[in-house]
This record gives C-alpha cells, sequence and structure tokens, in this order.
C-alpha cells in the first residue's frame, strides 16, 4: 500500500484534492503526510479508488512512467501496481499530470498545426485534449492548448530561420544527438511551462518542414 505514495505524487494538487473529498480525508498538511492519513483511513479501498480515477488519468500514468497504456482499467491497474512494486521510490522521479497534459497539448498543437488535424478546428483539438484529461475542467485544456499551440507556432519560425542547425546527425538508431541551442534556451525562457524536454518540437518541425 505504502508504494502508493509514488503514485499519489502524480496528480496535480486540485485532482487530489478531489481525491482526498471522495474518501473524506482532509488536505490540511504537506502532500507526504495527507498521503499517508489517506492510506491509513477506515474509508479508503483500493477498488474504491479505481472507480474514483477515469481510464484517462491512469493511461496519462502510464505514459508518464513508460509502461503500456492497453487494456481496460483493471488491466491497467494492476500494471501500474507492478510498476509502483518493481521501483525504489526513493530514487524515482516521475512526470506528474501537469507535465502529462503539457506533453499531451504539445502533441495535439503539432498534429493540428503540421497534419491539419481536428478539420484544422480548435473546437476539435479542444476536445481531443479533454478526452485525454476528464479530470479537468474545460477551461483549464482550453487554457493549455492554446499555450502550447502559440508556442508551436513561435517554434517554426525558429525553426524556418534556422535551418542549418538542425542538419544533424544520427546515430545507426536513428536517435538524435543534440545539444539546447542558445535560441531554444531563449525561448524556454519565455515559455518557461516548458523544458529541455520539450524540445522535441523542434525536431519534429524540422522534419515536417523537409518533408514539405
Amino acid at each position: 500500500m505504502k508504494k502508493l505514495t509514488v503514485f499519489f505524487y502524480y496528480f496535480s494538487d486540485s485532482r487530489f484534492s478531489d481525491i482526498l473529498e471522495n474518501f473524506g480525508v482532509s488536505n490540511k498538511g504537506r502532500r507526504k503526510e495527507i498521503i499517508n492519513q489517506l492510506l491509513e483511513s477506515e474509508s479508503f479501498q483500493e477498488n474504491l479508488l479505481l472507480d474514483f480515477l477515469y481510464k484517462a488519468e491512469l493511461q496519462n500514468f502510464c505514459k508518464a512512467v513508460d509502461i503500456p497504456t492497453t487494456g481496460n482499467k483493471k488491466r491497467i491497474w494492476g500494471r501500474i501496481m507492478q510498476f509502483l512494486e518493481s521501483i525504489d521510490s526513493n530514487s524515482i522521479t516521475i512526470r506528474n499530470s501537469s507535465d502529462m497534459l503539457k506533453v499531451n497539448a504539445l502533441n495535439i498543437a503539432h498534429r493540428f498545426e503540421d497534419y491539419w488535424s481536428y478539420d484544422k478546428n480548435e473546437e476539435s483539438a479542444l476536445k481531443a485534449l479533454k478526452n485525454k484529461h476528464p479530470e479537468l475542467t474545460l477551461n483549464d485544456c482550453k487554457e493549455a492548448f492554446s499555450y502550447a499551440l502559440t508556442a508551436y507556432k513561435e517554434a517554426i519560425g525558429i525553426v524556418e530561420s534556422n535551418t542549418e542547425s538542425y542538419s544533424i546527425a544520427f546515430s545507426e538508431k536513428q536517435e538524435i544527438k543534440r545539444e539546447i541551442k542558445p535560441f531554444e534556451k531563449k525561448f524556454l525562457e519565455k515559455y518557461n511551462k516548458l523544458d529541455e524536454q520539450d524540445c522535441w518540437i523542434f525536431d519534429q518541425i524540422y522534419f515536417w518542414y523537409i518533408l514539405k
């Protein structure tokens, strides 16, 4: 049961509060202490937690830790528990739900802008993001998508102005060997909700640029 501590750190403050409210546990105090109170609460049951959570939430957690996302909720939950049992909770860092919202928003912005997906309709793209994060409000998803799309469009201009810098070599496994470029660092300073892990968008834009 203690392994669930890592799982609960994944959630945003607002979503974690929803979980606590569902089990009648106070949200006052530090996250670690509150998690212990939740796990020790007579009202807490693992099967009730599974019923409360959305399948998409479980799948996003799986993406955050790089394990398969297929199957029904029960199967996904079993896979998550196996993962939690296999790790050292003191040495692992997991991308949280806010990170996964950002990743999903960037992916949708990429498909929206480069592939004209969702019929190039922002409402359809927003709906796709909401489907991935049913626990969030529509306004939260709208804000995340708008931020990601604005950043992605600016990244396109950066790549188009620096195409020679993106003529980089590949290893035999086709993995990109790169360092963060000075103009990318400036971009990250401006869009400070993003981090170096999100610089895949520059390479993705470059590949699309040369394919065109």
